[in-house]
């Protein structure tokens, strides 16, 4: 991991605490190794970690690649469910947001870039079978990276990169796939607002390694970050949140909501260890009964980072839990997108991933494509 901070000029433009610093991550996940967690980093949401979150909700698939690849030194964390602290809100009451049904038709111009249109829940693949909508990709740069997409009948794709276009696509994307990007802490915020991109989602798991800040620099910088970029945003999405006092995305969302500049939508990360979508449907419900804001789960499989190296389940019990999460997900109102992780390959979870080394679509990958 190396760091490059924002010169005092640049973080006036964003924050008018001219003194703060954002380092930016070293993202290789493009090489199919695990990144490295810090002592004691859960790098991804777990059911036997970050308890706090209560009332159960459905589950949700997708597809995505576009975050480093998981750490196999996940630590394991001490609770075994998600359970919620009754009496944590981050403001005197939930801030209302429009809908999922409510988000703005999508763009199909300017080369694909255009914002969610999650009203409807299906449509009609390149088969003529019936996918859902609100799947997509999170996939990093491979020669055949835009047929790959295409294959799985993905409707939107996002990068860890401000300019997934020319980052992942290298100029050229699938046709029909909305492509969404994600700023970090060097991003130039002005050529954001200029740019084709209807969506912007903020930091990938902020409190991990991915793109480490902290919490209360991150809320600083995030009112004049909204107010430059002027699209529609996402949140940092956590490795997990325990919804209490002290977790990263608590504290975040307590104080942008407090500064009156709350995201227009919550990314999440979610990784089973055990393949039970009623605990995913848990965390997933327990988020968004706290701040009532449409959900993107930006990341999620059924891998057990926890363990070292991670336990990665067989094909068939992949696709299992893939296909009830999906059905899930589909059936809740507040969920506008999902993307399943990984796509590429991903060599420490193959079971996993949507696609081989070669970049031939897998079983788990032909599967996600009927979804």
């Amino acid at each position: 991991m190396h760091y490059q901070t924002l010169s005092l000029a640049f973080l006036t433009l964003v924050s008018t605490a001219a003194s703060a610093s954002l380092p930016r991550a070293h993202w290789h996940h493009h090489n199919g190794q695990p990144k490295q967690a810090a002592a004691g980093e859960n790098t991804a949401y777990s059911e036997q970690g970050s308890s706090g979150v209560s009332a159960p909700v459905s589950q949700s698939g997708g597809v995505s690649g576009n975050d480093e690849v998981k750490d196999s030194q996940q630590a394991a964390s001490t609770s075994s469910d998600t359970s919620t602290d009754g009496g944590a809100d981050p403001a005197a009451a939930p801030v209302e947001k429009a809908s999922a049904s409510d988000s703005t038709s999508t763009d199909h111009s300017s080369n694909n870039i255009g914002s969610s249109n999650s009203g409807t829940n299906n449509s009609t693949g390149a088969a003529g079978a019936s996918v859902s909508s609100r799947k997509g990709a999170g996939p990093w740069y491979f020669k055949e990276i835009a047929t790959m997409t295409s294959d799985i009948h993905a409707t939107w794709a996002y990068d860890c990169s401000d300019d997934p276009l020319e980052n992942s696509f290298k100029g050229t994307a699938p046709a029909g796939v909305d492509l969404v990007a994600m700023f970090d802490s060097t991003s130039d915020y002005s050529s954001l607002a200029s740019s084709s991109y209807k969506e912007v989602v903020g930091w990938n798991e902020p409190d991990a390694t991915a793109a480490p800040v902290d919490s209360a620099t991150a809320a600083q910088v995030w009112p004049n970050i909204v107010k430059t970029v002027g699209k529609r945003m996402g949140s940092p999405a956590p490795a997990s949140t325990s919804l209490t006092q002290g977790d990263w995305f608590y504290d975040f969302m307590t104080s942008v909501i407090k500064a009156g500049s709350p995201p227009d939508f919550i990314c999440l990360h979610y990784y089973s260890p055990n393949g039970d979508v009623s605990k995913f449907q848990s965390y997933i419900e327990g988020v968004y009964n706290m701040y009532k804001l449409p959900i993107w789960v930006t990341e999620w499989a059924y891998v057990d980072y926890s363990k070292d190296p991670a336990t990665v389940p067989s094909t068939a019990e992949q696709v299992a839990y893939m296909q009830a999460a999906v059905k899930m997900m589909d059936e809740l109102s507040y969920i506008e997108r999902f993307a399943w992780f990984a796509v590429p390959c991903i060599s420490v979870q193959p079971a996993s991933s949507l696609f081989d080394e070669f970049g031939s679509i897998t079983p788990t990958g032909t599967a996600y494509a009927a979804l």
